[in-house]
């Protein structure tokens, strides 16, 4: 399901509009996230853990981008604000499984 996420969130920020799609499937792979996480017995706090470490390691990647790839600031703030609105769906979508 990782590896979902990872396309998923590389799907996103690549697209100039907010497809409501790809947001969609992100919503059901946080439902998964969030089933599976009550299954196993994690808190609703250790599946948030979780998934804030993915958003830490996507953010720490799209700032380490190498100097060579010239990036304008305001590009930089776009692909931010696209990996968190992607990523708030996933949350909330895993903090709404553990709520049923």
């Amino acid at each position: 399901m990782g590896q979902q996420l990872l396309a998923l969130t590389l799907q996103f920020i690549g697209s100039d509009t907010d497809d409501i799609e790809i947001l969609s499937e992100a919503k059901s792979l946080g439902s998964r996230y969030g089933i599976i996480g009550r299954e196993v017995g994690m808190t609703l706090t250790e599946a948030l853990q979780a998934a804030m470490f993915f958003r830490d390691r996507m953010v720490e990647s799209s700032l380490q981008l190498p100097e060579s790839v010239k990036i304008k600031p305001e590009a930089n703030l776009r692909l931010l604000q696209r990996i968190n609105k992607l990523l708030n769906e996933v949350q909330l979508a895993i903090a709404l499984e553990y709520e049923k």
